[in-house]
């Protein structure tokens, strides 16, 4: 997860810093908004963005699993808080998409990864 962590915020760094986020009219769905996504100048690396969230999304919903057969209570807690941070983040993402680019949601994303990285290596610790 860490390394998947790192990779995703590198990814994110380049969209944030070059990407064009398509500004949608009100009421575009998911499908709309990936439409928009696929055909602007970014969407290799913005697709890949996604698609690397929704990886991390299941390999932290495979490490709270995991944590659980441990069943070291502090591996858990900390599994649980990298498996919401991880959510909250693709909370923020999606909403970034949304809304056209808004920077509170930008913020959410990165306070996410800091949340979920922290937690991440904690644990790591703690399994050592």
């Amino acid at each position: 997860m860490l390394a998947l962590l790192f990779l995703q915020f590198a990814l994110g760094m380049w969209v944030n810093l070059y990407a064009s986020i398509p500004q949608l009219a009100p009421g575009y769905g998911m499908m709309g908004i990936m439409f928009a996504v696929m055909y602007s100048a970014s969407a290799p690396v913005l697709m890949l963005h996604i698609m690397l969230g929704w990886l991390m999304a299941a390999g932290a919903l495979v490490v709270f699993v995991l944590s659980l057969i441990h069943g070291k209570s502090s591996v858990i807690d900390l599994s649980a808080v990298g498996l919401v941070s991880v959510l909250l983040a693709g909370l923020g993402g999606m909403y970034f998409l949304f809304s056209g680019g808004n920077n509170a949601y930008s913020y959410l994303m990165a306070l996410a990864f800091v949340s979920a990285f922290s937690a991440y290596f904690s644990a790591l610790a703690y399994t050592g």
